[in-house]
């Protein structure tokens, strides 16, 4: 018979309940259990054979500072496309920076994009930026960039393995424009195994264990009613290292790896070196502090 504690029997249960497969994340918002303990039943329940634990790796997107600053006031090429139209369609290039509230090294990048966007043509010669043509008449809808940032702002942060293919390019973008940041994250999903199925399907019921024999629980005699926790008294402890490399002979340590890593060879002397080969085959001055006798233990 398979013995399960009451964090593994929760697990199970909440794991077929939810259709026989189930994230970490959903196991603890249904039980109310820490992540270390739904992990340590998942590891055991996993040893036991009883489900199959599989890691899935995904990367989060979320907006920087500068990218939040954005979100609320609009990309610098989206601000400067609404000045071309107020100006008609087409402006100085030295007016953009006054009309626009954004720094001379943003306008110069948003001017780019402006231009990769095909939104707006530079005429160099006359010192101008204008709309293109089919754009005199209706704004361009916005891009999978701008809807990204909307979507950033609103949700704080991103799975990108869920998005679709558009605006998966829209982060690689915006990562390039340093608006977006990303990192990578394990998610642990639990399914049932035959086994796990067959078990469950018996039944299985939790009951509350006690891990401390209390005085309380000796006066009242409730512990003849309690389910007390087993220990494997033959489990390993944790190791324990009571040595530890006194620190400055780690400083010493590290110096030297540092010098072998710098190409210097190491080699070993007489534990009694002669003054000469010590100091001046070093050149080091006759009057140099490390000369005194507070620094070095002279013999004669």
């Amino acid at each position: 018979m398979i013995e399960l504690r009451e964090h593994e029997r929760k697990t199970l249960l909440i794991v077929e309940r939810l259709d026989g497969k189930a994230s970490v994340e959903q196991v603890i918002n249904e039980s109310g259990l820490s992540d270390a303990a739904v992990m340590r039943a998942a590891l055991t329940l996993q040893e036991k054979k009883l489900v199959k634990m599989k890691e899935k790796k995904q990367t989060i997107a979320k907006l920087n500072k500068e990218g939040k600053l954005y979100a609320e006031r609009q990309l610098p090429e989206r601000r400067i496309l609404d000045v071309l139209y107020k100006m008609g369609g087409e402006a100085l290039l030295s007016n953009i920076p006054k009309e626009v509230d954004i720094s001379s090294n943003a306008v110069s990048v948003a001017l780019g994009w402006l231009v990769k966007k095909n939104w707006a043509v530079i005429n160099q010669k006359k010192g101008t930026i204008a709309l293109v043509e089919s754009l005199l008449t209706q704004k361009p809808k916005k891009g999978a960039d701008e809807k990204l940032l909307e979507l950033l702002a609103e949700k704080d942060t991103v799975v990108i393995e869920e998005l679709d293919k558009n605006p998966q390019q829209a982060v690689a973008t915006l990562k390039r424009r340093k608006l977006v940041e990303t990192k990578e994250k394990s998610t642990y999903e639990l399914e049932l195994t035959k086994k796990g199925w067959k078990l469950v399907k018996k039944g299985l019921e939790v009951a509350e264990e006690v891990t401390l024999l209390t005085p309380e629980l000796i006066i009242t005699k409730k512990w003849r009613e309690t389910k007390l926790r087993k220990f494997d008294v033959t489990a390993s402890g944790p190791a324990v290292y009571p040595g530890k490399v006194h620190p400055l002979q780690q400083i010493i340590q590290r110096a030297r790896e540092i010098f072998l890593e710098m190409g210097f060879t190491e080699i070993r002397g007489p534990l009694v070196e002669t003054a000469f080969w010590n100091f001046d085959a070093l050149f080091q001055p006759q009057d140099h502090p490390a000369r005194e006798m507070m620094d070095t233990f002279y013999l004669a």
